[in-house]
Parts: structure tokens; sequence; C-alpha cells
């Protein structure tokens, strides 16, 4: 559920784990999008890119970007990401 999404994301454990931290905040961002809870699912959009940061910093760029060709990945980023644009245009 949602809640336990959000508990998961506090406990502090995704900090230790940058790609564990990324597929939450998109999980629960788009999670948020399809229940229609624009207020957590912009702040999940909003912390994406600083989860996406860190896994960078860990993995390095051509491993992320492995990483994010693959399908479900792909999928859940280009949503919550298309969303968020759509949201707060430039």
């Amino acid at each position: 559920s949602l809640s336990t999404l959000r508990l998961a994301g506090e406990q502090g454990a995704p900090a230790r784990h940058p790609e564990r931290e990324f597929r939450l905040v998109l999980v629960a961002g788009n999670a948020s999008r399809l229940l229609g809870a624009d207020a957590p699912a912009r702040e999940y959009a909003a912390r994406v890119n600083g989860a996406l940061t860190r896994l960078r910093e860990s993995w390095g760029e051509e491993l992320v970007e492995s990483y994010l060709g693959r399908p479900d990945v792909r999928h859940h980023y280009e949503a919550l990401r298309s969303w968020s644009q759509a949201k707060n245009p430039a």
C-alpha cells in the first residue's frame, strides 16, 4: 500500500541503497499519481532527480543509463516525469 511505501522511505534504508531509493520514489510517485493524490505525487516527482543523482554517483553513468533502459524502469520513470511536466509546465 501507499502508506507502506511512505514508511519505507522514512526509515532511512534507501539512503544506503540508492537503487532501492530510486525505485521507491518511482513506485510511490506513480501510485500517488494513479490514485489522484497530486500533492504526494508532486513530492515524489521532485525527489526522483536527487535519487537518480545518488544512483549515478554510486553506479556510474554507464550502468545507470543501462538500468534506465530496462522496460519496467523506463515505463515508471517516463510516466512520472511526463505527469510532472504536464502538472508543472515550464
